[in-house]
């Protein structure tokens, strides 16, 4: 290198330096405005791999200086329960949270202001609902056969996972084989206020694929030994 090619590179990378390290803030241009919460449509939500977390993501508001963030556990409506910190100060866009399966949840988001530029905090918060319920394939009326049920409405093969949900504290009867062939089935009903299925002496589950049974309480007392 040249003794002139050294001395351009030194000068590009002081100046570089120099302007690092000037007392230099960002600002948006957006002053003394009510902000507004980012949109609900707007809200996205990644699950991880292992399916234990998922990244909550939104796009900017211009003009805020954070925004205020909460998890709710919403599998009973009326009565959440706020998962990790309430009201957490979120300085960026978006953020990760442990969740459990089979859970249905609740986050809010709001932006909040900046003193520097007269903006006030949003009057609400956005609320944007997420579940980690296996998708349903369709809900089974209470008071049905659910042999019949399947009789009427075979399961048609699909890829991954599929979810037939039981009406909360439903109450059902199964009269014969469910054969579910190849397809993998997750049948379910309310973790709240579980189903009942009354078994026939006939009834049993056949499946090649694999089956999940959650929140269902059965009454066998019908059922032969070794059915």
């Amino acid at each position: 290198m040249s003794l002139t090619a050294f001395a351009v590179t030194t000068l590009l990378l002081s100046s570089c330096t120099i302007g690092y390290n000037d007392d230099w803030n960002f600002s948006s241009g957006v002053k003394n405005v009510q902000l507004e919460s980012p949109k609900a449509e707007d809200v996205t939500f990644t699950m991880n791999v292992e399916g234990t977390a998922i990244k909550v993501e939104w796009p900017v508001v211009l003009g805020a200086r954070g925004y205020e963030f909460s998890l709710y556990n919403i599998d009973d409506p009326e009565n959440p329960v706020v998962v990790g910190e309430e009201n957490r100060f979120i300085d960026g866009c978006s953020t990760e949270c442990t969740v459990e399966e089979d859970t249905n949840y609740k986050v809010t988001i709001k932006a909040l202001g900046n003193t520097n530029d007269n903006n006030k905090d949003a009057e609400t918060a956005t609320e944007v609902n997420y579940s980690t319920l296996v998708p349903s394939a369709g809900t089974i009326p209470s008071g049905s056969d659910i042999a019949q049920y399947f009789i009427d409405n075979p399961i048609t093969s699909q890829d991954g996972e599929v979810a037939y949900d039981l009406e909360a504290g439903g109450e059902y009867t199964m009269s014969n084989i469910v054969d579910l062939g190849l397809q993998k089935v997750t049948i379910r009903g309310n973790k709240m206020n579980h189903s009942k299925v009354t078994f026939g002496k006939d009834a049993r589950f056949v499946t090649q694929a694999g089956l999940k049974i959650k929140f269902i309480d059965f009454e066998c007392n019908a059922v032969e030994k070794g059915s």
